[in-house]
């Protein structure tokens, strides 16, 4: 799946609710993402949102399935779920809160994936789907790489895990306790000391030349497809999980190569159940990567801009994600004000920012402290973890010079 389908906009028609309510509707799913758009029942919808407990809101939903049979239908009450509906549906109890609303957009945005890929699979039989890949001059045979296929539903629905069976998915978490500034300042990684930092800057180098490269790292290669924004690995999440927390010696960086690739020499064309979403095999690293700590570029004493929804419906969601993404999409905050306004681990927010920042969806901003704030800068907690962190920094440049 292309990048210009992974934004594809969901279109979304309400029904049934007063002028005030609906307003307040359209602002609150801007605010949420940006491919959502509220449109009138004349723009086609993808998504037929009903207020059954509005008058004549039975009669509106019957009317809208007879003549849009195809739309999915969300009906929302403040009743129980309707068991005299006998087709599908999919419910959102009221009152509207902000998880139950995500929830409801990730299962529309994954019952729309359907079609897409049932379309796909019929012009598969007849036509290869993935672009040439152009090749760096210096690879370049007199006979021409055969096209790559990688496979039409290789992209898996995303996987949500609470705080145990993540701990079994990414490994042990360690507790931090955000009140001491010394664990604090500990509890951080650099991504270019992993496998991680590698493969990122090599799929911004693949883009940019729009050319397939490997990585290199002297484990297993690693195939960067720009067209179509897909990674090839001969490797199974756990031995990936394995090899991502371990450190990559700065002398051994010379084992580590990005190189172009002659499609006609590599396995690809006999193992294309190997290819991965470029985007959520970057996540699934980070978050391998990270385990609990957060990246060291980022101060976790600053506040974090929050971008725009991560794409849940095809990542791993960490436990408290969607938590955290509606706290951070209302205002910036730091990692650690996350922590201690959703009371969770501070390891939970480090997790999904590490992930977040892979992906360039965050960036941090300098709090603007007020006049009691600055009076109190010297003696406060965070003055001195903000020190700690700066010598933290400067001994692992020292260390690494």
């Amino acid at each position: 799946m292309n990048q210009r389908e992974n934004n594809k906009s969901i279109k979304i028609a309400i029904h049934g609710v007063p002028h005030s309510t609906h307003k307040i509707l359209c602002l609150f799913f801007k605010q949420i993402s940006e491919h959502i758009k509220i449109v009138n029942d004349a723009d086609s919808p993808d998504v037929d949102l009903i207020d059954i407990d509005f008058a004549g809101g039975d009669k509106i939903l019957a009317k809208q399935r007879a003549e849009h049979p195809e739309r999915i239908f969300v009906i929302t009450s403040l009743k129980n779920k309707p068991n005299t509906i006998e087709y599908d549906y999919l419910f959102l109890k009221k009152p509207l809160t902000r998880e139950r609303i995500i929830q409801i957009i990730m299962q529309c945005q994954l019952q729309l994936k359907q079609p897409t890929i049932q379309k796909k699979q019929v012009k598969a039989a007849s036509k290869p789907s993935t672009p040439q890949a152009t090749v760096l001059p210096a690879t370049v045979d007199k006979k021409p790489a055969s096209p790559i296929k990688p496979p039409e539903n290789h992209t898996r629905p995303a996987e949500e895990f609470n705080e145990k069976g993540f701990t079994h998915f990414i490994g042990l978490i360690p507790t931090i306790d955000i009140k001491d500034p010394a664990q604090i300042a500990q509890a951080c990684f650099s991504p270019e000391d992993y496998f991680l930092g590698y493969v990122y800057n090599a799929i911004k180098i693949s883009h940019h030349k729009k050319q397939v490269l490997q990585v290199d790292a002297s484990w297993r290669p690693l195939l960067i497809f720009p067209h179509s924004h897909e990674i090839w690995l001969d490797a199974n999440e756990h031995q990936l999980r394995a090899f991502a927390g371990l450190k990559i010696s700065r002398t051994s960086e010379g084992k580590v190569r990005i190189l172009p690739v002659n499609l006609q020499k590599t396995k690809v064309n006999q193992a294309s159940d190997k290819f991965q979403n470029e985007e959520s095999f970057l996540w699934k690293l980070a978050i391998w990567t990270s385990k609990g700590r957060y990246p060291q570029q980022l101060d976790p004493t600053k506040p974090i801009v929050l971008k725009h929804w991560p794409n849940f419906t095809r990542l791993v969601i960490t436990p408290h994600a969607l938590r955290i993404t509606a706290l951070l999409i209302q205002q910036p905050q730091s990692m650690l004000d996350v922590a201690k306004t959703l009371n969770i681990g501070a390891q939970y927010v480090f997790v999904f920012i590490s992930g977040c920042q892979a992906l360039n969806l965050v960036a941090q901003i300098e709090r603007k402290p007020g006049p009691e704030e600055k009076t109190k800068k010297k003696n406060n907690a965070s003055g001195l973890l903000s020190k700690l962190l700066n010598k933290l920094r400067a001994k692992n440049h020292d260390d690494t010079a």
